[in-house]
């Protein structure tokens, strides 16, 4: 039988050496916890420093050009539709004295992946024809005002802008009827002949409708117009027109925020959440390039 003295050297020595395991075990564990710290701070900064200089290089860009202001806004218009419609209807017009047309209308037809459009506009950019606010044309057996209809030889596009408004009445079921026969009538297919929305935000597209263009969408494939090769002036007055759909935050609001997070993120460590503000930034709108100018 153990006597007490016995029983209690043997409690000891089992607690000294649970408690020995425990502390081996404990800063295993906090050695591993360090590593992958350190690796994560290592993986954080890289990244971070990355897209810090993405961003800068943005910056200098923006710096060195400026950015235009917001059209609408400085007119106090912003929240009507015609003068939007009427904007991107001036931008998109082949007979507006500008060069600008052809390129937006290029951008917009590959954003939607409209191919018979895009091939008209490269082979025979002459032979488009932009209607708005007019009623249709023969054939489409209708007098109602679409927004704006694009019409090439073998393509149409109908964009109707709704910035604020609902379906006035029992209105898309008949554009898309009157578009149907339209096409019919200039022997193109039906799948050729497309009618989108253009909204500030995603709306569910009627029967018969292609997915709703949004605003900022619609901006950030315009945008692109500010690098092509066009006198100066189309592109100031393209940029003036995109920053009319860029509605919850302007390119220069956007350069703002932009450098303000950059001049701070120079002065300290980077944290995880700094990923997210640089990816919600990145990449900055295009600038302009007046030296690209012929």
């Amino acid at each position: 039988m153990v006597s007490d003295p016995e029983r209690i050297r043997i409690v000891t020595s089992v607690a000294a050496l649970t408690k020995h395991l425990l502390e081996e075990r404990q800063a295993s564990r906090l050695a591993a916890v360090a590593s992958v710290s350190k690796i994560a701070r290592s993986m954080l900064d890289a990244r971070g420093a990355q897209m810090l200089a993405t961003l800068d290089e943005s910056l200098r860009a923006h710096d060195a050009t400026g950015t235009p202001p917001p059209l609408l806004r400085l007119a106090g218009i912003s929240e009507m539709e015609k003068p939007h419609t009427r904007l991107l209807a001036w931008l998109l017009n082949p007979d507006r004295d500008h060069r600008a047309s052809i390129p937006a209308l290029q951008i917009i037809a590959e954003g939607l992946g409209f191919d018979a459009l895009l091939r008209d506009l490269e082979k025979s950019p002459k032979s488009i024809n932009l209607r708005a606010e007019q009623t249709w044309p023969h054939g489409a057996q209708s007098n109602k005002e679409p927004d704006i209809l694009v019409i090439s030889p073998n393509a149409i596009l109908l964009l109707e802008n709704k910035l604020g408004s609902g379906e006035s009445g029992d209105q898309y079921g008949p554009y898309r009827d009157a578009l149907s026969l339209l096409a019919s009538r200039r022997k193109i297919p039906n799948n050729d002949a497309r009618a989108h929305i253009v909204a500030p935000e995603m709306r569910t597209a009627p029967e018969g409708w292609g997915r709703t263009i949004t605003y900022a969408e619609l901006a950030d494939w315009l945008l692109r117009i500010a690098a092509a090769a066009l006198p100066l002036w189309d592109r100031v007055l393209s940029y003036l027109v995109i920053e009319a759909f860029a509605r919850s935050e302007s390119t220069g609001e956007r350069v703002t925020k932009a450098r303000a997070l950059s001049a701070e993120l120079h002065q300290r460590p980077f944290r995880p959440a700094d990923l997210l503000l640089l990816a919600e930034l990145l990449p900055l709108p295009l600038p302009f390039y007046p030296e690209r100018a012929p």
